[in-house]
């Protein structure tokens, strides 16, 4: 996602609302020394290892990064708006040795199964804050709505992604054309997705799912 030395981003929330602008972004220092951040002109303090929130409203983000004599060290450039709507609800179960846990609960390093059962980490969670003014709206399909526990408890996803049964792929659409799911209409609605390194599949609710391609920032 970036190849910082200084850095991590473990948490990145994009408001994609209309007239709303909370943009939000998790930084971690994985370095040994105090760093100071500029963004949008305003500056923070991050101790070694300590994480921040930053609030931004540039899509095209930019964060300076220098040491304590103010030397830069780093220029990091991502441009949010190339990437791609698209998420599962808060409330969605993720497969791991601890059970399940609902994505919206997972953090960074937390460590998840991929559909074959092998442990990986979550690097990062990317979430879209959208209403319904979006084209891409979430629909939702009711426990076993296609099969015997298939979905094992109501699921939310976008319309536009897509999700894996055995070798057989299926996007939001085609479910609801099938009347397999419905449209969901409120006015704040997130998404989630799972950022991996590298990429790899997860399971939720008895679905396969891709994690997020970052390298659209790329």
């Amino acid at each position: 996602m970036t190849n910082s030395n200084l850095i991590e981003l473990i948490k990145i929330e994009l408001d994609c609302r209309l007239n709303k602008n909370n943009n939000y972004i998790c930084i971690k220092n994985k370095s040994e020394n105090e760093l100071l951040l500029i963004n949008e002109e305003i500056k923070y303090f991050l101790l070694s290892s300590d994480t921040i929130s930053l609030k931004f409203n540039n899509f095209d983000f930019n964060l300076k990064i220098y040491n304590k004599s103010k030397d830069l060290l780093e220029n990091i450039n991502l441009n949010f708006s190339l990437l791609k709507i698209s998420g599962i609800g808060g409330d969605s179960y993720i497969e791991s040795s601890k059970n399940k846990q609902r994505i919206k609960d997972l953090y960074s390093n937390d460590v998840i199964y991929d559909s074959n059962l092998n442990n990986i980490t979550v690097k990062c969670i990317l979430i879209f804050n959208i209403d319904n003014t979006n084209n891409i709206y979430p629909v939702k399909i009711n426990k076993s709505n296609c099969g015997i526990n298939l979905p094992y408890s109501d699921f939310f996803m976008s319309i536009n992604d897509t999700v894996r049964i055995k070798n057989t792929f299926i996007k939001g659409r085609q479910f609801f054309l099938n009347k397999k799911a419905k449209k969901i209409e409120l006015e704040d609605i997130k998404l989630y997705n799972i950022i991996t390194d590298p990429s790899n599949t997860f399971l939720s609710n008895g679905f396969i799912i891709n994690s997020y391609d970052i390298n659209l920032l790329n």
